[in-house]
């Protein structure tokens, strides 16, 4: 898991919290994961045509409250 505040010191015009900060019970909830390791590249973004793909394939949207994981295939 990566703390918000590694992606800056402020979230939506509030500050950031440290992994320190976020209780654990916010962890446990409903979620997918996303397979898009067949258009990972390096430096580059997915498109949101490669997300939408993603999505299609797991077989439900994203509702409210999901975590949604990207599987990149980068860890290699």
């Amino acid at each position: 898991m990566d703390a918000p505040y590694h992606s800056g010191n402020t979230i939506e015009g509030k500050p950031a919290r440290k992994i320190h900060e976020i209780d654990v019970q916010e962890l446990f909830c409903p979620g997918m994961v996303l397979d898009m390791r067949p258009c990972a590249k390096p430096n580059t973004a997915f498109t949101i045509d490669e997300l939408q793909a993603a999505i299609d394939a797991v077989g439900r949207p994203i509702e409210d409250g999901d975590a949604v994981m990207l599987r990149t295939g980068q860890e290699r």
